[in-house]
């Protein structure tokens, strides 16, 4: 997805909601979400207070390739792991903690693990988009 169709799924939220211009918003986002909130911002400014954007800047990280390096060698690394559903739970922790070292991507991995060892998150279209 592209942050303009994020961006219209929050306003089709807080249409259905009842949220509308006649309200005071102040729309907090953080990294995803703030690239969110700044494009809903622009997208729709009449629906927007305040606008707080955490921890992202309004550059496009495709023009910086550098910038990604790091995130593309987490992703590969995770990806090294190879196929950890059918693994009981436990199996499938203890496999993340002892291979992969970084705790920001060991983190993100166990958060994303589901209880048959397989992940939320389809790292391959990650890694490839």
């Amino acid at each position: 997805m592209e942050y303009k169709d994020i961006a219209a799924d929050v306003e089709h939220y807080m249409s259905s909601v009842g949220i509308d211009s006649r309200q005071d918003v102040t729309l907090i986002g953080h990294s995803l979400g703030a690239k969110t909130a700044m494009t809903f911002a622009c997208m729709y400014p009449h629906l927007v207070d305040r606008l707080v954007s955490l921890d992202a800047s309004p550059v496009d990280r495709m023009a910086y390739p550098h910038l990604n390096d790091s995130s593309m060698q987490m992703i590969e690394q995770a990806i090294s792991l190879g196929s950890l559903q059918g693994m009981s739970l436990e199996n499938a922790i203890k496999t993340i903690k002892s291979q992969i070292s970084d705790q920001v991507l060991q983190t993100a991995l166990l958060f994303n693990l589901n209880a048959d060892g397989s992940f939320q998150c389809d790292l391959d279209a990650i890694y490839e988009n």
